[in-house]
């Protein structure tokens, strides 16, 4: 019968004491259907095997991940602490550093060295925005903000066919880091990826604004808006800031009182 409704059940059925009944079910759906040709059938997986199955995959996935990272903490550890061993110190026969802004070009306090003749011995602060290791030169690129690390050098007119901001480097002879990043899992390249999910970038605003696009935009959102204002100076136009009415509760804002307004409620 084609209504007929034959069960089968991988794991509690029984191939040779099977009727087809939900009681009484095929172990396999070949068997079913050699004995009933011309059924529908119903079909169940051992869930509990296969779960069982996959919680054994899972848990040997995990205990792998986990060596496997203790293996990393452990030898990042080890290097920092051949690291501590270094111990650097500022030679005193050098020139006093010139302390500077990053963008700072003044001419009168600052000169670029070449090969022949030396540079300005400066001091900058930032932070380190690019690292880039090689084998025998470390490459960092810094950042005006909160001072985390201090570097003095020379400033150095850049090799032929070289490219850096404002055309120039700095040798540096001495460094200080002030304040260290967190690092493993709360690292900014963790928290923050060029197509990561876009709640956790908006969580994580502040560190999406360290990065080259979001911060242009912010730039360029300050350029239109400079512009505007210094139009309407020039035009000799007043520049008021009133309190802001509206019929809905602000994100980050609260009522301070609320007024009829033509008829309807404001805050």
């Amino acid at each position: 019968m084609a209504d007929q409704q034959i069960y089968v059940d991988d794991g509690a059925g029984n191939d040779d004491t099977a009727t087809g009944a939900q009681d009484a079910p095929y172990r396999t759906l070949l068997q079913a259907m050699i004995a009933h040709p011309d059924a529908s059938y119903q079909t169940r997986k051992d869930e509990a095997g296969s779960h069982q199955q996959t919680h054994k995959k899972k848990q040997a996935k995990a205990g792998d991940l986990a060596v496997r990272e203790k293996a990393e903490a452990d030898k990042r550890q080890a290097v920092l602490e051949d690291a501590k061993k270094v111990v650097l110190t500022e030679d005193k026969s050098l020139p006093e550093a010139v302390r500077i802004r990053l963008d700072d070009t003044d001419a009168n306090k600052i000169k670029l060295g070449t090969k022949e003749t030396p540079g300005t011995r400066v001091k900058v602060l930032g932070r380190v925005h690019h690292l880039r290791s090689q084998k025998d030169v470390t490459f960092v690129t810094l950042k005006d903000g909160y001072g985390s690390c201090k570097i003095k050098g020379q400033l150095m007119s850049l090799p032929e066919g070289a490219h850096a901001p404002l055309q120039r480097e700095l040798h540096a002879d001495f460094f200080t880091v002030i304040g260290v990043a967190v690092g493993d899992k709360e690292a900014i390249t963790n928290k923050v990826q060029q197509d990561g999910d876009i709640q956790t970038l908006l969580d994580n605003r502040h560190l999406v604004l360290r990065g080259e696009n979001a911060s242009q935009v912010m730039k360029v959102r300050a350029a239109v808006l400079r512009a505007f204002r210094k139009a309407y100076e020039e035009a000799r136009c007043l520049e008021v800031t009133p309190p802001a009415i509206v019929q809905t509760s602000v994100e980050g804002g609260a009522t301070l009182f609320s007024f009829n307004y033509y008829g309807q409620t404001a805050t």
